[in-house]
């Protein structure tokens, strides 16, 4: 995805890797050559447990030192690690991380009800991308987080919460989802 700031732009790319489909040594073939071009990097732990050997060939599974590791070795601007934990069948604990520069930007962990998990993560890069460009990074991860848990705990794949409800989850936390 590219998205424009100003006169310029920045490209955010959301590794998304599915082990079903590719190999980690095939997915790095076809997606290493593309990391010189991205600006913001997206990937989640712990369901792409392999993203910094994916890129780099290392490993390491700490979301904060991914994340350090891969925007150092890239040249990344930021980078996003969503972290999603399924508890049950109807309820999982999700948060997010971004890293920038030397400075790392976390938020609360929710604990969702969820409905339909599918596309929480997008949820949470709309979010996050939004607050981006916005100009305020600690703002985009809370933004991030709270959409993903809204989306999660809806009973449809598309839907529609307003910027305050948004707002109004990352002030109140998950009572805010109840009334």
């Amino acid at each position: 995805m590219i998205i424009a700031r100003d006169a310029g732009c920045l490209v955010s790319f959301d590794v998304n890797y599915r082990a079903a489909l590719w190999t980690v040594e095939e997915a790095r073939k076809a997606q290493l050559p593309l990391m010189e071009y991205v600006d913001i990097l997206i990937t989640s732990l712990p369901d792409q447990p392999d993203i910094s050997e994916l890129l780099s060939g290392l490993k390491g599974d700490n979301p904060t030192d991914v994340a350090r590791m891969v925007a150092g070795m890239f040249g990344f601007k930021t980078v996003l690690v969503t972290m999603r934990r399924t508890l049950s069948a109807q309820h999982a604990s999700l948060t997010s991380l971004a890293f920038k520069g030397d400075n790392l930007y976390t938020d609360r962990r929710y604990e969702v009800e969820t409905i339909d998990p599918l596309g929480g993560g997008d949820a949470c890069v709309a979010g996050f991308l939004t607050g981006y460009l916005e100009g305020d990074i600690q703002h985009a991860v809370c933004l991030g987080n709270a959409f993903s848990a809204l989306k999660q705990a809806a009973p449809t794949d598309l839907p529609w919460p307003t910027r305050v409800e948004v707002e109004a989850l990352i002030v109140e936390g998950e009572n805010s989802m109840r009334q």
